[in-house]
C-alpha cells in the first residue's frame, strides 16, 4: 500500500465516499452524483484523481460517454484500511 495515496483518500470526503459506493458496485459519475448527493463537477475531478493514482479504473475507457468506474485491488486496500 502505498501511503501517499492513503493521506490523498483521507483528505476528502468526496474521495473516501466515491471509493465506499464502488466497493459495492461499478457506477457512471452521473450515478455517483446523485447517490453521494454531489455536484457533478466534484465526482468528477475525485474520479480522474483516483484514477490517476490507480485507485479505481474505467470500465468503458473508449466510451466518449456513459463511463463505469469500479474500485481497484490498491483501492480496496486503502478502503480496508480507513475502515480499521
Amino acid at each position: 500500500m502505498k501511503w501517499d495515496n492513503y493521506g490523498f483518500v483521507v483528505a476528502s470526503r468526496v474521495r473516501k465516499e466515491i471509493l465506499n459506493a464502488l466497493e459495492i458496485q461499478p457506477y457512471l459519475p452521473s450515478e455517483l452524483t446523485k447517490k453521494l448527493s454531489l455536484d457533478k463537477s466534484q465526482v468528477t475531478r475525485s474520479l480522474h484523481e483516483l484514477e490517476k493514482i490507480k485507485l479505481i479504473k474505467c470500465l468503458t475507457p473508449n466510451n466518449r460517454k456513459g463511463k463505469v468506474y469500479t474500485i481497484t485491488q490498491e483501492g480496496k486496500i486503502i478502503l480496508e484500511k480507513i475502515k480499521l
